[in-house]
């Protein structure tokens, strides 16, 4: 497996986006979201690529958005909030995934990014979090009009990712609280 930073994917990938005056930063969408329907963006905490060369071409690349959450951001708000202005005024975790799954929807990241797809990868303070953050998934994009398939959104605590013992995966859950292997295994 190889780890790639931006530089390096935009170079091997996307060379395009390095004749940019600046790299990427702002992803953003068009949104429908209970009738709003505006350009929003969301500023990722980092982006990677992970590449296996034993896969086939094609299928063995992994764009990984990486957000860090220090448990401080509201996760979901109340259905009444969530249909009105405010929510796009204040920061929630739940506007986040919600300018994500658009931007996977209408293809934003190939644009912007110059990435062919992309998972999100939360971190977080701890497995209740990771939790909650399941079941707002759950209740707000998985099903319709939204339909976010579960892996298009990761999670995982710190302590699963930064356990010292760990050598060659990191066991991560999707929104469907499905878990995978983010590094092989």
């Amino acid at each position: 497996m190889e780890f790639f930073y931006p530089d390096q994917i935009y170079e091997r990938y996307a060379p395009d986006i390095l004749k940019r005056d600046s790299l990427p930063g702002l992803l953003s969408a068009r949104v429908n979201w209970y009738g709003y329907r505006e350009t929003e963006g969301t500023i990722p905490d980092g982006l990677f690529m992970l590449r296996f060369p034993q896969l086939p071409e094609g299928k063995n690349r992994r764009f990984i958005f990486l957000e860090i959450d220090r448990g401080t951001e509201t996760i979901d708000v109340s259905e009444r909030k969530s249909k009105t202005l405010k929510f796009w005024k204040d920061t929630s975790v739940l506007r986040k995934f919600v300018v994500y799954a658009y931007a996977w929807k209408t293809g934003a990241h190939k644009r912007q990014f110059g990435i062919p797809t992309f998972q999100v990868l939360t971190v977080t303070t701890n497995s209740r979090r990771v939790a909650a953050m399941q079941r707002m998934y759950r209740k707000r994009l998985a099903g319709r009009p939204h339909s976010v398939p579960p892996a298009r959104f990761l999670f995982a605590d710190h302590q699963a990712v930064w356990r010292p013992s760990q050598t060659d995966a990191i066991a991560v859950e999707d929104g469907g609280t499905r878990e995978h292997r983010l590094l092989g295994g």
